[in-house]
């Protein structure tokens, strides 16, 4: 599913907050992906098929949070 999208493993693997090496183990069948990693890859491989890509960045905005401005303390 990785490379029907378009993805290498590395970007794939930053993007889920895994390793490669744990990308290589699900391709290789050495391991079972989570389910929550499987369902985040199945949304992205679906949005592609629909030319869309709000998963993606999603998740690439995850990896590089905006800062926030300064805190405000609202008094009840």
């Amino acid at each position: 599913m990785r490379k029907a999208v378009g993805l290498p493993a590395v970007t794939l693997a930053e993007l889920l907050d895994t390793s490669p090496e744990t990308v290589s183990r699900w391709e290789r069948g050495v391991s079972h992906i989570d389910r929550a990693a499987f369902a985040i890859l199945a949304g992205i491989v679906m949005e592609k098929a629909d030319h869309r890509s709000d998963t993606l960045e999603r998740l690439r905005a995850l990896r590089h949070p905006a800062r926030l401005g300064q805190m405000v303390q609202i008094d009840a």
